[in-house]
């Protein structure tokens, strides 16, 4: 077993999927339900540095990290935006009876009350006190509905491998990652396609929270000594969680693991051969936008094609935005200045 972990790896001479996949999970199904997506895992492998703050993490850490994505995205391991309806999020009780938090609550998040009256559909003020509750509303105009949508209170729902929540979170650890300010977005839909698949955005804003709070960084310091339960509390806010789940599927794992041959696989989404303008600029995702926009800006037609075709500005400098790139035939430099 090696010391550390600084990219994907293979168990006993096979990829750490496969193995998951076709030997643990099996074995272990009333921990782990559900089979991890290999793409996906593979490009969090690549962005490790980016969702720790290291270089690299020891097992015990790899697995308290590995343990909250597996749990917020399903195993997929994806870009995910928390489901659920309008009313799910507003209020306070789950279909089986169980209390839940509201995301209608100050000062984490703007009232929706609030919002409406001052976009101008509501003004009786029991209509404003209804809406700025955490029940809700009976007897809902169409229009009404229809903006409600983008209130603080659906738009600011979990998002990423730990589902950060609420609107102060947001503006402390996701606005660095983003394109404009937080508060720019017209729409709730514009931000989603804003944050669809945004890989580095979920990794950064992930670390980010780590280091919001002393106590969240006490309970990651903690996943180093395989002590689990701290900061499975600190990201769901739940004992019973953190205690019966998380807690649990990390000490299940790392008990396999320790026991097996543990070797660096590489990460295939981020090959070390590629050779881009932007290497060693450590660039965000917000600032590679600015540029694949300044790209299709520039008056070359075939540039701006190759861009449009593959994703648009999308915040991810591959292949084709290099291609792009090198059509105009001027230096990075000259590019960021323009």
């Amino acid at each position: 077993m090696p010391s550390t972990i600084n990219s994907n790896f293979s168990v006993n001479g096979i990829p750490f999927t496969q193995w998951f996949n076709q030997t643990f999970q099996p074995a272990n199904k009333s921990k782990f339900p559900n089979a991890v997506n290999n793409g996906n895992f593979v490009q969090v492998m690549a962005n490790l540095p980016k969702f720790t703050g290291k270089p690299a993490v020891s097992l015990e850490e790899f697995i308290g990290h590995f343990g909250i994505m597996y749990n917020e995205t399903g195993g997929s391991f994806a870009v995910l935006r928390e489901k659920g309806s309008l009313q799910y999020f507003f209020e306070t009780k789950l279909p089986n009876g169980k209390s839940k938090r509201s995301y209608n609550q100050a000062p984490l998040n703007r009232l929706a009350g609030d919002q409406l009256k001052a976009w101008g559909l509501i003004s009786n003020p029991a209509d404003v006190t209804a809406w700025n509750s955490t029940t809700w509303p009976a007897n809902i105009p169409a229009n009404v509905l229809a903006k409600a949508v983008d209130c603080d209170f659906n738009r600011y729902r979990g998002f990423g491998f730990n589902q950060l929540t609420w609107r102060e979170n947001y503006l402390k650890c996701l606005q660095p990652y983003l394109s404009k300010p937080l508060d720019n977005y017209a729409t709730t839909a514009e931000l989603d396609a804003e944050l669809a698949n945004n890989f580095a955005a979920a990794c950064g804003s992930y670390y980010q929270f780590t280091q919001l709070y002393p106590y969240l960084k006490n309970a990651v310091a903690q996943l180093a000594a395989g002590n689990y339960p701290p900061y499975g509390k600190a990201v769901s806010g739940s004992d019973d969680y953190a205690n019966n789940y998380y807690a649990p599927r990390c000490n299940a794992l790392l008990a396999a693991l320790k026991t097996a041959v543990i070797a660096p696989l590489g990460n295939v989404a981020a090959p070390a051969a590629k050779k881009y303008a932007i290497d060693g600029l450590n660039l965000s995702s917000a600032q590679i936008k600015q540029l694949q926009q300044k790209i299709m800006n520039a008056g070359n037609a075939q540039a701006k094609s190759i861009i449009a075709n593959s994703g648009g500005a999308d915040g991810d400098w591959g292949d084709n935005t290099e291609k792009a790139f090198r059509l105009l035939n001027i230096t990075i430099d000259q590019l960021m200045k323009m």
